[in-house]
């Protein structure tokens, strides 16, 4: 099934705003992260390496807990910039249905 011109276009803003969000959630998780490790880090002295490592190695967990937070925002955030410049009136005008 072919996506239609609407169709695309929701998409794109959606998945754009999925990976803000993601990105903005993912850089607050490594500082609190970073944060609450640092006393071992310094105590073991850690090279900035190992915890370049560390902290690439750890990224998979904390994307995959933090990804269905950012999805239900970027929702709400693309549901609300699309009410906010009537997209939506229009969309309800021009004959797309709500399903």
């Amino acid at each position: 099934m072919a996506m239609t011109l609407i169709s695309k276009h929701i998409f794109k803003e959606f998945i754009s705003l999925v990976g803000g969000v993601l990105a903005g959630i993912l850089i607050l998780y490594l500082c609190v992260e970073f944060l609450q490790k640092a006393d071992r880090l310094i105590k073991y002295h850690a090279t900035a390496s190992q915890m370049a490592k560390y902290f690439l190695y750890s990224m998979p967990v904390m994307v995959t807990m933090s990804l269905p937070l950012a999805t239900l925002i970027a929702a709400l955030l693309s549901l609300g910039g699309l009410s906010r410049h009537n997209e939506i009136i229009a969309m309800r005008a021009g004959g797309v249905s709500r399903a």
